[in-house]
Order: C-alpha cells, then structure tokens, then sequence
C-alpha cells in the first residue's frame, strides 16, 4: 500500500503506529500474508521489529528508499538521515528481523552528482548488497527548487549511471538467490498450469514451483528452493496442506 506508510496514524486521535494497526491484523483476522510497501528508514522503530518478529504472517521484506549513497546529495534532496545512519538501521534490521531482506529506490544524476559522489553511491551499494535497487535517473519538474539548481547532469549520463547500478543490483539478485537454494520458502501461488505454478515467496522473490498438486493457484505452498536461473528461484511443495491466502 502506497509510500510513507510509517506514517499512519499521526492524524488520528491517540496516534496509533503502524506497528499498532499491524498487531490488530495478525490478532483479529485471518490474513494469511502481510507485506508492507515503501517506508521511510526513520521510520521504523522498536514496535515495528517486535511485531514483524512476532508472527511469520508479515513477510520479511522491507522496501527501504535510500535515494542516494553520497550525504552530500542526501543533504542537497532535504534527506533527514545520513549514509552512516542508514546503513546502522539495515545492519540492526537484518540482525534482528529473521531472514530479513531489504530492497530500495535510488534517483540518480540529481543536480550536483559529481563522477565521484556518483562512485560513493556505488560504494554504498556494494557495501549494503540489496534484494533490489530500483534505479531512476532525475527528471526535472517545473517549479522544484532542485529544477532550479546549478550543475544538472546531462541525459546521457544519467542513463550511464542508471545502466551501472542495474548491473549491480542484478549480480547482487542472483547472489542473494543462490544463497537461498536449499533453504525452504513459502509461496503466494499467483497463477497454475497444470503442475506448475509461480508466485512470490515471503522474501518478495518470485519462485516457479514445479509438482503442484490441482488448485494450489491462491493458496501459500511451503517449498524446498532446489534451483536459480539468476532472475528467479525454482521449487518443490513440501508434504502438506497449503495455506489458504487473503493477502
């Protein structure tokens, strides 16, 4: 659901937290599976990591934006945290949250990113080794102080720097997948043909899952990952029920 979501409830009489509304939905309904969308770094508390810790019904996955691995580019996009803040809350977060993995949003090419602020983002990247990077070059929008900035990166570049960090976000993907071969999964069957089937796992990796039995499409099947072709994770059902899913 959306962007921002950490900040639910700050309009709302007695302020209830994400982390409130999240307990409710575990406690009171039966949803098989909750995954949350885009949340703000600062945004994320003690009361989050408790609940996420405390049923395996809200997948492990987090979509962190970091937008940017330099703080001289942070500071100039009015970014409240810094490179070394950021990278202490993902190494807390994957220490405490079980099987954890984090993906985020990048913009590059913003006005002022040098060659070498460009080559601290890509620094920052290889060191936080995310599920995904969703990489997107600057677009200039009329009226924004950033439109009005000096030193704004020209097309090409962008494209360039865009191209750079896709290519390591997907050496980064299959490196994650390999290490995920052998272990067990659960996964949200999206669509069957015959006895074969696709869907996403907790970690938001999507799994083809071979061996199905008829109408697994809309259940949660707990697998073996037993392969990887470097874009997605192949499966086999474990003995037993499948879950119905309400995600």
């Amino acid at each position: 659901t959306g962007i921002h979501l950490g900040a639910y409830g700050r309009d709302l009489p007695d302020h209830p937290s994400l982390a409130h509304i999240l307990d409710r939905l575990v406690k009171e309904t039966d949803v098989a599976r909750i995954r949350m969308g885009s949340i703000e770094s600062l945004e994320i508390g003690d009361d989050m990591i408790a609940v996420m810790n405390s049923t395996d019904r809200i997948c492990p996955h987090l979509h962190l934006p970091l937008q940017s691995g330099s703080d001289t580019i942070l500071k100039a996009m009015n970014r409240h945290y810094t490179v070394a803040e950021y990278e202490a809350l993902i190494a807390r977060l994957r220490r405490e949250i079980h099987g954890l993995t984090v993906s985020t949003d990048l913009i590059l090419g913003f006005p002022g990113e040098t060659d070498a602020l460009f080559e601290e983002t890509m620094a920052t990247l290889q060191r936080l080794n995310f599920s995904h990077i969703h990489a997107f070059p600057y677009s200039q929008r009329r009226g924004t102080q950033a439109a009005a900035m000096k030193d704004q990166v020209e097309t090409a570049e962008k494209k360039r720097r865009v191209e750079k960090v896709n290519d390591l976000s997907a050496r980064q993907k299959e490196g994650l997948l390999r290490s995920l071969v052998g272990k067990k999964a659960a996964v949200l069957i999206e669509k069957q043909d015959g006895t074969s089937g696709e869907g996403f796992t907790e970690n938001y990796e999507r799994a083809v899952v071979e061996n199905l039995p008829a109408g697994a499409e809309g259940t949660v099947v707990p697998v073996t990952l037993t392969d990887t072709d470097g874009a997605k994770l192949v499966g086999e059902p474990i003995t037993g029920r499948p879950r119905e899913s309400r995600e």
